[in-house]
């Protein structure tokens, strides 16, 4: 059986407080944080493409585009209005908002890196 993995990956920042953390992230700061998007599959449009690069990039740039420069805390997400801003509900949230742009069969998963050394993988 034939598979295919297309990943892509795209940039944004924003700023959050995760409340009730008992360290520095209890204060308002922020991350250039970098999304990588999979999606998977095996069969081929008539062009031989999994999905256009180019589609998958609007879509994941549409979601994204609504976190840039935002504070993640005021975003209308219950996790992120109860002060819950961090790295495993964004890629959840991410995800979900792409499952209603893409073909859900396709999606994979959502990795955000909050750094070059710390990331969170969310798939269903």
């Amino acid at each position: 059986m034939d598979c295919f993995e297309l990943n892509i990956e795209l940039e944004f920042c924003a700023a959050h407080i995760l409340v009730g953390h008992k360290g520095k992230c209890a204060n308002l700061h922020g991350h250039n944080y970098r999304v990588e998007v999979c999606v998977s599959g095996e069969h081929l449009d008539s062009l031989g493409m999994l999905i256009d690069f180019a589609d998958l990039k609007k879509e994941v740039k549409a979601v994204i585009n609504n976190l840039d420069h935002k504070y993640l805390n005021e975003i209308d997400y219950p996790p992120f209005i109860e002060g819950k801003t961090s790295a495993e509900n964004l890629s959840r949230f991410i995800y979900d908002e792409l499952e209603k742009k893409i073909e859900s069969n396709l999606l994979n998963y959502v990795k955000i890196w909050e750094t070059s050394k710390y990331s969170v993988k969310y798939y269903k």
